[in-house]
C-alpha cells in the first residue's frame, strides 16, 4: 500500500509529494518471504530519493542488509517482530537496481524476494 503525504519548506515553493512504500515480511507457503503489502506477488520497491520505506515483520525479529548505505543511510538495522522499520531513500542514492537483505532470527534463514528483494531507486 502506498500512501502520500506533504511535507512543505515553507519558502513558499510549491510542495513535493513523498511517497510511503509499504513492505511485508512473514511466511507464505511456509517460507518466509518479502512482499509488497498491497500486491503480495511482487517484493521491489521502486522509489524516488526522499520517498520512504515501511517494513514490518511478522513473527521475528529481523536484520536487514544493504549492501550500499547510501540507499538508506544505513548497512545494517536490526527490527523486532511486529514493529515498523521506516527508512527514506536517501539524496545521495544512485539511480538503479539495490539489492538488500533480510535476515529472520527466529528460523536462522534469509527471507526470500524477487530473488533478492530489491530497491529500485528511479
Amino acid at each position: 500500500m502506498q500512501s502520500r503525504s506533504r511535507s512543505g519548506s515553507g519558502s513558499g515553493q510549491p510542495d513535493q509529494a513523498r511517497t510511503e512504500h509499504s513492505v511485508t515480511i512473514r511466511i507464505i507457503a511456509g517460507e518466509w518471504r518479502v512482499v509488497l503489502a498491497d500486491d503480495e506477488s511482487q517484493s521491489d520497491v521502486e522509489a524516488r530519493r526522499g520517498d520512504r520505506i515501511r517494513w514490518i515483520v511478522e513473527g521475528s525479529d529481523a536484520s536487514f542488509q544493504f549492501p550500499d548505505d547510501k540507499v538508506v543511510g544505513h548497512s545494517t538495522r536490526k527490527v523486532r517482530d511486529g514493529n515498523p522499520l521506516v527508512l527514506a531513500i536517501t539524496n545521495d542514492a544512485a539511480t538503479g537496481t539495490h539489492p538488500y537483505a533480510v535476515f529472520i532470527h527466529k528460523d536462522q534463514t534469509f527471507a526470500r524476494g524477487q530473488s533478492p528483494p530489491r530497491i529500485i531507486v528511479m
